[in-house]
Order: structure tokens, then C-alpha cells, then sequence
């Protein structure tokens, strides 16, 4: 999976990551729909997307944590009581897939535990207190130092969002 990032509106590079499959077939089947841009959870539903998603916050030296859809597909309902329809995005999946893997080394690839997310997380350093709540799904292969950029970036004092829009430009499936 190739994911091309744009920070502060300028190209930064990519970030090539290795997908493992047999550890999570689940969460890694649903992290690829999305990253294809193919997610639904409904029928006649337009699909969510990675493309355009940007970072959420940057946990210096532990996570850079990704995934706030700007696309995040869905329908229009008419809703009882509501005078105009409703936007209904499309529902974060669900899954049960676990594996003994630790985030003790850099550069691993991972999704919220259980689901019910978009987002993901990208590790800088080894963090196994990430464990608990992340589940790895794979590890970055090229761009490693991209991901180090991330983490350095200046962020807010506040829920720690990097001061500078960190964007997903575009995600391949490789």
C-alpha cells in the first residue's frame, strides 16, 4: 500500500507500507476497501475513502495517528421530524481479529482494536503502551523518514493537531 502525503499544501513523499493480512484479515480487508476508496456498510451507499484524510494528532515519539475522513461517502436519508435529508455517513467497521504482535520497534502500521474507527496510526518509535487499543496490520517498508517528519511537525497545546494541514493525498494499493 503506497500512501502520498502533502503537508502544508506541499508534496512530502510517501510512505510505502507492507500489509499483513494472515495477522488481521478483518481490519486489514477494511483498511484496504478504504484505502481503495470501496467502503460501504449499506446498500446503494456512496463509498468512504482515505483519499484527501488528514492527520488528527501527533503524539511526539509514540503515534502519528491519521485517518480524519474528508470523504466519508454515506447517503442522504429523509428522517422522521427533519425538514430537509440527512447526510448519513458510512459506519466504521467492526471486527474481531487479534494478534500477539507488539509495537516494539518503529514504523508499524496499525488500526483501533475492535474497530469502530477510521483511524490509524503510524509509530515512529517502538511503543508497546499501544498494544491495549491498536492492533498492527503491517509495517512501512520505504519512507520512514517522512513518518519521522510527522512526528516532528509543530502541534497545538490543546489535543495535539499538527499546527500544519498533514493530508493524504492519495493511497494505491499495491
Amino acid at each position: 500500500l503506497k500512501m502520498s502525503f502533502v503537508v502544508a499544501g506541499e508534496p512530502a513523499g510517501d510512505v510505502v507500507v507492507a500489509l499483513w493480512r494472515p495477522a488481521a484479515p478483518t481490519a486489514t480487508d477494511a483498511f484496504v476497501r478504504l484505502g481503495r476508496g470501496m467502503l460501504t456498510t449499506g446498500e446503494n451507499e456512496e463509498p468512504a475513502s482515505l483519499e484527501r484524510s488528514t492527520a488528527v494528532r501527533i503524539l511526539r515519539n509514540e503515534a502519528v495517528v491519521l485517518g480524519a475522513l474528508r470523504k466519508p461517502g454515506g447517503s442522504t436519508l429523509l428522517v422522521a421530524g427533519q425538514t430537509r435529508p440527512q447526510r448519513v455517513p458510512v459506519a466504521p467497521p467492526k471486527y474481531d481479529d487479534d494478534n500477539n504482535l507488539s509495537h516494539d520497534a518503529a514504523g508499524w502500521l496499525s488500526v483501533r482494536r475492535g474497530g469502530g474507527s477510521f483511524e490509524f496510526v503510524l509509530t515512529p518509535r517502538a511503543n508497546p503502551a499501544l498494544d491495549r487499543e491498536w492492533l498492527i496490520i503491517g509495517q512501512v517498508e520505504e519512507g520512514m523518514g517522512l513518518v519521522e517528519r510527522l512526528n516532528t511537525l509543530p502541534t497545538n497545546n490543546y489535543d495535539r493537531a499538527p499546527l500544519a494541514t498533514v493530508q493524504l493525498r492519495s493511497v494505491t494499493v499495491l
